[in-house]
């Protein structure tokens, strides 16, 4: 039986979804210039799976024959556990970890949801069994998954239902026999427009109050649902460019996501009216714990392309003889290192799941520490590059100024110590796009704030803490003084 292809994959965008981008509805996003490069990008993921090389740990086979990604895996050993770290690996390295919704995300936490079909059952049958099926979909349709976690930005220090305008945040409108229908809009949809469905997942932020049921929603539906819309951010793609290497090929879209009178039929809702279901659920069910497990590895391998590329640019230029210059690299060795440790420790120290203690869970500690870590690792991996690569970030002459004709000035004085002039230019091009330019600013946005707010993020690690252990350290301390 064959997996999905890159190619089916883009077909299926085909859907007629409502995506805006500016003032213009883009009526195929196959053939957005725009988006170009993402696609390709995330077609490439998908035929990485029928590789030959790759596709023994980036599938696995299903007893009826179908060809599922290892993302989709429950781990029901410990080396389970590292296999699918190996594929969030591969995967991550396809993009070298610049796509933070490539699909093996939204994967990792469907796979915990379904290990934990427990808890959605435990407060509504259905719930339960809607859960098994979704798993089931995605994994046999092979579906590529966004999510959108939030409600707009309007007043953050006012509740949902206390707002101004309360319907603006998502909310249920009505019931009817088919499910129930909702209103409001949802934020931040990366990779929605090249999404196959979007969750309405589970509620990470600040916890909903016990009056706002209308509120209390997670549920996944397809993006060419009717009256779903999607309002694109300005692009950061520079289709053609040899200047913006990455920026051409990952730019993921993020968007703002509108439900005018959505219908979610019934088998697709996964919680309703359950404020206090909502509010737990991401803990609970162990999603932060599968995701984390995804995203340090993907975070480690974007922290050895910071480091990669830091390390070029020294090398070009002639600056990594230089103390103050070898100092800073090696920091970029340490970040990096430390979320190798991590992984490894993760992935090493498994426990049981207490939904299922047949499944087995990586260490959640050492994945949540570098999730609080990298929003200020990468600000100041980012930072390093711009120190190392010093005033060539800004003086990039334009690509077309090596073949016109002041060519071989640009040849001659454009070198560096260990590079000619093209290589050079087009070293510190991936650095500027990385460090500089606006795909780099928004990479550097989303990783302070992808998970959540950071300080936020802090703050629970202490208070989840258990503290006796700590307390009695120091009354022993005392006793013996």
């Amino acid at each position: 039986m064959r997996g999905r292809s890159g190619q089916d994959y883009i077909e299926a965008l085909r859907d007629g979804r409502e995506v805006w981008l500016g003032n213009r509805r883009v009526e195929d996003v196959t053939t957005e210039p725009a988006f170009a490069g993402a696609i390709r990008s995330m077609a490439a993921n998908y035929d990485a799976q029928a590789d030959e090389q790759l596709a023994p740990s980036l599938t696995f086979t299903q007893d009826d024959g179908s060809i599922w990604p290892t993302s989709l895996l429950i781990p029901r050993t410990p080396e389970d556990v590292r296999r699918r770290g190996l594929a969030f690996r591969i995967g991550a390295d396809l993009t070298h970890g610049l796509m933070g919704r490539s699909p093996d995300f939204m994967n990792a936490m469907l796979t915990a949801m379904r290990v934990a079909s427990g808890f959605f059952a435990e407060r509504e049958p259905a719930w339960g069994k809607n859960i098994e099926d979704y798993y089931q979909r995605v994994g046999s349709g092979n579906l590529c998954l966004t999510h959108a976690l939030l409600n707009p930005q309007v007043d953050r220090s006012a509740a949902a239902s206390e707002a101004a305008d309360p319907g603006v945040a998502l909310h249920a409108v009505k019931e009817t026999d088919a499910g129930v229908v909702v209103s409001g809009a949802r934020l931040l949809a990366t990779l929605a427009p090249f999404a196959d469905e979007i969750m309405v997942s589970l509620h990470p932020g600040p916890p909903l109050k016990p009056d706002e049921e209308a509120y209390a929603l997670a549920f996944a539906i397809p993006v060419a649902t009717p009256g779903l819309r999607l309002i694109c951010r300005e692009p950061l793609s520079h289709p053609g460019s040899d200047r913006h290497p990455l920026a051409t090929r990952y730019d993921e879209m993020d968007t703002f996501v509108i439900f005018d009178e959505v219908l979610v039929p019934w088998e697709r809702v996964f919680l309703y009216r359950d404020v206090e279901a909502v509010n737990t659920a991401h803990r609970a069910t162990d999603t932060t714990t599968f995701a984390a497990h995804q995203t340090t590895v993907r975070s480690a391998v974007k922290a050895e392309l910071a480091l990669a590329i830091a390390t070029t640019a020294a090398d070009t230029i002639g600056v990594d003889g230089f103390l103050n210059v070898q100092e800073k690299l090696g920091e970029l060795v340490d970040l990096s290192q430390i979320m190798t440790s991590a992984i490894t420790g993760a992935e090493t120290t498994v426990r049981p799941s207490a939904w299922d203690p047949g499944v087995f869970v990586p260490d959640r500690d050492g994945l949540l520490a570098v999730r609080g870590l990298f929003p200020f690792f990468y600000p100041r991996m980012v930072e390093i590059i711009q120190q190392v690569s010093g005033s060539g970030l800004i003086n990039i002459p334009a690509e077309t100024s090596l073949t016109g004709p002041i060519g071989d000035a640009v040849r001659r004085f454009y070198q560096g110590r260990s590079a000619d002039a093209e290589r050079r230019l087009g070293v510190f091009s991936l650095a500027w796009d990385l460090a500089g330019d606006g795909f780099g600013s928004r990479q550097l946005l989303y990783e302070r704030f992808y998970a959540g707010d950071p300080v936020r993020l802090r703050a629970n690690r202490y208070l989840s803490l258990d503290r006796r252990p700590l307390l009695d350290r120091v009354n022993r301390l005392l006793a013996t003084g």
